[in-house]
């Protein structure tokens, strides 16, 4: 348990200062550079389009996990109301 608290941990931490360790603009085209493998430069290479990977999966990783968050939070809210919709019916549209 302790190692998947500590992968979201990681995970949260890179998402929040995905912005500041990212060394280019996600969305920046360089065509010269495209597809282009690893090096000090782009650490994962670039896309065809010369756009720096590793840039990307950090910003990506922000809408990820607010994504996950909103749905999450959905999830719960939708489930606690049927559940206490079902719990105020006391059986009634169980036939009981």
């Amino acid at each position: 348990m302790r190692s998947v608290a500590a992968l979201v941990a990681a995970f949260l931490l890179l998402a929040l200062l995905g912005p500041l360790l990212a060394q280019h603009d996600p969305t920046a085209i360089d065509v010269p550079a495209r597809l282009a493998g690893s090096s000090r430069a782009h650490p994962l290479g670039t896309d065809a389009l010369g756009r720096d990977i590793l840039s990307r999966l950090l910003h990506g990783a922000r809408w990820s996990l607010g994504l996950a968050f909103l749905v999450s939070g959905l999830g719960l809210l939708i489930g606690t109301a049927v559940g206490l919709l079902a719990a105020l019916a006391d059986g009634r549209w169980t036939g009981r």
